[in-house]
């Protein structure tokens, strides 16, 4: 903020106003977005609308659904390409 009040003090290019002034108007109206996100879901939530979509479980991996062994990748196939090995 004191950097803002010593612009304004000597004298800002006209390009820092628009930029400060773009980024404020940004600022607005992603606050905006978000006041009625919330007003929309109160009101959903009041007249009793669809439940809040549910989350997913993450699994531990048992039921992949792979059939049959598992084959490992071919040698080198995770070197870094541009690791190089001179001499």
């Amino acid at each position: 903020m004191q950097w803002l009040q010593k612009q304004i003090r000597e004298g800002m290019n006209t390009r820092t106003y628009v930029l400060v002034g773009a980024l404020l108007g940004m600022l607005l109206w992603i606050h905006s977005l978000d006041e009625r996100t919330r007003a929309l879901r109160a009101r959903s939530a009041a007249s009793g609308g669809a439940p809040a979509p549910a989350v997913p479980a993450v699994g531990d991996g048992s039921r992949s659904g792979r059939v049959g062994p598992v084959t490992p990748t071919p040698p080198g196939w995770g070197d870094d390409p541009f690791d190089r090995h001179f001499g």
